[in-house]
């Protein structure tokens, strides 16, 4: 006899009792929330009611056989709210894979809500997302190479060679960054940049001067959630809110950053490697700081966590950033897909009128 696929929604009230989430057999532990993503569910300041839904699974009869969690979001369309909500997490193990559970989970989603979005697919879940005619926005992601040992020990199989060719490597990235601080030290004249413990009421005061096009929702206390949540616990990891300040003292941008410890990073098997990324951002002032000028910022303040690589995805606003001069190689990109129905606005709003950001969604928690 074959067994049933079947549906279910957790609850975010689950989430405020030590109960098990769900009664069905789990192995391999798939729906498991770890304590720290409970947490950051709970503390999400978009979040409202107990009875929203916080998880989808599937199941083939009394086993979990697929999850998909969602994460209460919103967009701030010309000004005005309009609540979304985020997949995160979407996982079939293998032994399910033929019953589309990953498509009917996603289904499920789509019922829920008319407006939705996830950050930071997988190459595997990408081509479902697409097939599913949600809309894809592509930030070209671009890495900066501080230290070789990653790359030379992926490539270089003659272990004798391993250690000359990272000194030989190593050498010409230290020159590198040595003249790239000089350029970086012209941009930068005349800017201030202070790391801020928590975000304050001044920027949101400056985030509400934005009132124009399609953003992400942010706040003070968004970004400070940001900060203090995290969705496991790893020492290696670290993330931090920068000001930026221009000749007059006043908030011209802010962006937060990065670094996550990697065992094996991408599907090319880079092994133990620690990234750091710019994550968040906003420019107010454009005359004061130009995108480039920011991203430079960053580079100075992420090489200080002796990062071996740093990542910029470009989001779509931001036309005309050219990063290979510095010395980034492009490596793929990083999506990000949002479904709308019956918003016109949303619908025929071209990529660049959208102000999108790689801690979008579950990303920043990734």
């Amino acid at each position: 006899m074959r067994e049933q696929t079947a549906i279910h929604l957790i609850q975010k009230r689950a989430l405020r009792t030590a109960q098990p989430l769900h009664a069905f057999e789990d192995p391999d532990g798939v729906a498991v929330i770890t304590p720290e993503k409970r947490r950051a569910l709970l503390e999400n300041p978009l979040g409202e009611a107990d009875d929203e839904p916080v998880q989808i699974l599937g199941t083939r009869g009394n086993r979990v056989g697929g999850r998909l969690d969602l994460i209460a979001g919103r967009l701030d369309v010309d000004g005005q709210p309009v609540r979304c909500l985020w997949a995160s997490t979407l996982y079939v193990p293998p032994e399910f894979r033929q019953s589309l559970l990953g498509v009917t989970v996603l289904l499920k989603m789509q019922q829920l809500h008319n407006l939705l979005g996830v950050c930071g697919v997988s190459q595997m879940a990408l081509p479902l997302y697409q097939k599913l005619k949600w809309r894809d926005f592509a930030m070209p992601r671009h890495i900066l190479l501080r230290r070789s040992r990653s790359i030379v020990e992926r490539y270089v199989k003659q272990r004798l060679l391993v250690l000359p060719v990272r000194l030989l490597a190593d050498a010409a990235l230290l020159a590198h960054r040595s003249l790239a601080g000089v350029v970086r030290a012209l941009r930068a004249a005349g800017l201030r940049v202070e790391q801020v413990t928590r975000a304050t009421p001044e920027l949101d005061a400056a985030l509400a001067k934005q009132r124009v096009g399609i953003a992400s929702h942010r706040s003070a206390q968004y970004v400070n959630w940001l900060l203090e949540n995290s969705f496991e616990s790893d020492p290696r990891n670290r993330k931090a809110l920068f000001y930026v300040r221009g000749r007059d003292g006043r908030l011209a941008a802010y962006f937060i950053a990065k670094s996550r410890f990697y065992e094996t990073a991408t599907h090319r098997g880079f092994k133990n490697l620690q990234l750091g990324s710019l994550q968040d951002f906003r420019v107010f002032e454009p005359g004061v700081v130009s995108p480039q000028t920011l991203i430079q910022l960053a580079i100075r303040e992420i090489s200080k966590w002796d990062a071996d690589a740093i990542e910029i995805c470009v989001p779509p606003d931001w036309t005309g950033v050219r990063l290979r001069r510095w010395g980034f190689v492009p490596v793929g990109a990083l999506h990000l897909l949002v479904k709308c129905a019956g918003n016109e606005r949303l619908t025929t709003a071209p990529d660049r009128d959208w102000t999108i950001r790689p801690a979008d969604g579950d990303n920043f928690f990734s």
